[in-house]
């Protein structure tokens, strides 16, 4: 395994980027099965890639617009897509290398979210590169979080400085946040459920849910690559996060309200997979409420109605082509 890692340089010298990040993901596979010393060998592994990255941050330290140079930009997502297969190979272990560079991933995706921000409206051609990159540092995270299932030490150190990008997406312009955001945060409630409570909850709904609802509410179609991100998280929040949001209606109701409607418009949606989820949505709300006979009485009274009528419309229309099974499961 040693020797393998220290001819990572020779054995990849003349190979084409994507082919690199198959050999670090296979590597990391033959870690994942080490019974012992793994974060050592994680370190190891990532060494090279941990070099390079150094020199770039030590020298953005000294100037941040070297972090504008395109072959910077190239770089540095080069990097983190290697942290990707890495973190995805070796699983849950990867938060040992991860905790060391952390706070250095925020940093970097703060200073490229302010840029992309703030040239959104010229024809930068860096623009791009930086928006992708951003997301790959969102799905490096998001790699992370679907292989953990102890959350005690990201909730302590890393948590809040998420939570931190639902403030930088609500302030953005729609055309400069990433969709990835909201996977991110679905991926987060799925995995790490019990952290949310009804005020964690308002926050999200404030914060994510309001703004994306508000960009993408006036029609079915624009910013698509938005919806699946919205009405994931959506779902996950009825799936996952059950009580914190049943605690949250008993608060305000308003915030069930906004729910059941962003779920009504999710199923209105032709796209299949849009549909699909809404429907779930539906489906899994119908079914955790009826064990909470105080939400049950208002749910039933006020929402239910209301949803099979708008179920029934979509069933019977000729723009509506899937969904049918869960539709008439749901009425």
């Amino acid at each position: 395994m040693h020797d393998l890692i220290n001819l990572i340089p020779q054995n990849c010298k003349d190979l084409e980027a994507h082919q690199k990040l198959m050999v670090y993901e296979g590597i990391g596979y033959m870690v994942s099965t080490e019974q012992q010393h793994q974060p050592a060998l994680i370190a190891k592994l990532l060494a090279y890639s941990q070099e390079e990255w150094v020199q770039v941050i030590n020298q953005a330290q000294v100037n941040h617009s070297y972090l504008m140079d395109p072959q910077v930009i190239k770089q540095l997502d080069h990097i983190i897509k290697i942290n990707q297969r890495v973190a995805s190979s070796v699983g849950r272990q990867y938060i040992s290398y991860l905790q060391t560079v952390f706070n250095e991933l925020i940093t970097v995706y703060n200073i490229y979210s302010q840029c992309i921000s703030e040239n959104l409206e010229t024809n930068d051609s860096r623009i791009k590169p930086m928006k992708a990159l951003r997301r790959d540092i969102l799905r490096l995270f998001q790699t992370y979080i679907e292989t953990e299932d102890n959350f005690e030490l990201f909730n302590a150190h890393m948590l809040p400085s998420l939570q931190n990008m639902m403030t930088d997406y609500v302030s953005s312009n729609p055309n400069a946040r990433d969709p990835e955001t909201l996977m991110l945060f679905a991926t987060i409630i799925k995995k790490d459920s019990n952290f949310f409570d009804a005020n964690s909850l308002q926050v999200i709904l404030d914060t994510l849910c309001q703004s994306t609802l508000g960009t993408i509410g006036s029609d079915n179609t624009s910013y698509p690559e938005f919806r699946i991100g919205f009405f994931t998280l959506i779902h996950h929040i009825i799936t996952y996060c059950t009580q914190g949001l049943f605690n949250l209606a008993n608060i305000d109701q308003q915030y069930f309200q906004t729910l059941i409607q962003a779920v009504i418009f999710g199923i209105k949606h032709e796209m299949p997979e849009i549909m699909e989820i809404a429907l779930k949505s539906i489906w899994d709300l119908n079914d955790r409420v009826l064990s909470v006979p105080q939400i049950a009485s208002g749910f039933y009274a006020h929402c239910y109605t209301t949803i099979i009528k708008e179920v029934l419309t979509v069933l019977t229309d000729c723009r509506h082509l899937s969904g049918f099974k869960l539709q008439c499961q749901i009425t």
